[in-house]
């Protein structure tokens, strides 16, 4: 499937997938996704949980989130 025949998100789902990169950025202090290790995922991970007290639910909607956009963005590099 190449770019021309992909759909554009929802206006809603686009917001969602910005919000979760604007908090990634402001927890880990880097806005870069290419820098973004495994490592900082779980300190995301337990600085939202432990230090903002978020649900795990959330938490956990919030990396499937941020890692839907990085594959999306990995299969249109190549």
């Amino acid at each position: 499937m190449g770019s021309g025949a992909e759909r554009k998100p929802a206006p809603a789902t686009q917001e969602k997938h910005a919000g979760t990169f604007r908090t990634v950025a402001r927890v880990l202090g880097f806005d870069d996704v290419r820098r973004i290790t495994p490592d900082d995922v779980v300190r995301f991970k337990r600085h939202r949980l432990e230090t903002e007290k978020r649900d795990p639910g959330t938490v956990e909607d919030d990396i499937r989130s941020a890692g839907t956009v990085c594959k999306w963005g990995i299969r249109c590099a190549a």
